[in-house]
């Protein structure tokens, strides 16, 4: 089994679902490569990995048969004693008085941050981007600004000297989606993983997905599903 993802997915999320699929398929050989959005997209396309697992609607996955996992907003972070770690609820007005470090992919796409701080008339000091969650965290703690990171890449005890602040006042909800190529044949440890991955994905939903005709068709028919939040 083939895996593709970002760095907070494999070091947040993935690890107990993983452990769960070894538990239940320990002859199952396990593959878990981490990269960028581009370089995820490399590997889906030369058909290298069984899954994508990735967040956001960029169009180096349409060819991709996507559905929705789990949901997650970003958090702010800063260390012991700066001025926002007094503050609840910063506002956009508030942040953009510091530098900011947080993902690459955050300044891209529909809902970037440029946009969200622009539709404020502000503009943000950011001082570093980076892939990685854990880079991040670093240079907060080094005091090179304020870090703005996925809830789920929070640890509570090795993150417990940093000051973390709910940001989902502030930025849109994202969805992680699991894909795979259209045509594909999924096995059935395949179908087991997804539902460990997420539990609303049956194998009768992810069948169902593989017969539709197009991603919009697929979106449509999981409105109604419950996607849970990842807190």
């Amino acid at each position: 089994l083939s895996i593709a993802t970002t760095h907070t997915q494999a070091r947040y999320v993935l690890p107990p679902v993983l452990k769960s699929f070894r538990d239940k398929y320990p002859k199952v050989r396990l593959h878990l490569h981490q990269g960028n959005s581009e370089q995820i997209a490399d590997l889906a396309s030369t058909d290298r990995i069984d899954f994508a697992i990735a967040t956001g609607a960029s169009p180096l996955f349409g060819a991709l048969v996507r559905l929705p996992c789990y949901r997650w907003h970003r958090a702010i972070i800063v260390p012991e004693g700066h001025p926002l770690a007094e503050i609840s609820r910063p506002t956009f007005a508030e942040l953009a008085k510091y530098p900011l470090v947080t993902y690459s992919f955050s300044f891209r796409g529909p809902s970037s941050l440029l946009d969200l701080f622009a539709a404020e008339g502000l503009t943000p000091n950011v001082a570093l981007t980076a892939w990685d969650s854990d880079v991040i965290k670093k240079y907060v703690r080094e005091g090179l600004g304020v870090g703005i990171v996925a809830n789920v890449a929070i640890d509570g005890v090795e993150d417990a000297d940093l000051k973390v602040r709910d940001g989902s006042h502030l930025f849109p909800v994202h969805t992680t989606w699991a894909g795979f190529r259209r045509g594909v044949l999924l096995r059935g440890f395949m179908y087991d993983f997804l539902q460990m991955l997420a539990p609303h994905l049956t194998q009768r939903r992810v069948q169902l997905a593989e017969n539709t005709a197009s991603q919009e068709d697929i979106d449509r028919a999981f409105a109604d599903v419950k996607v849970p939040f990842l807190r």
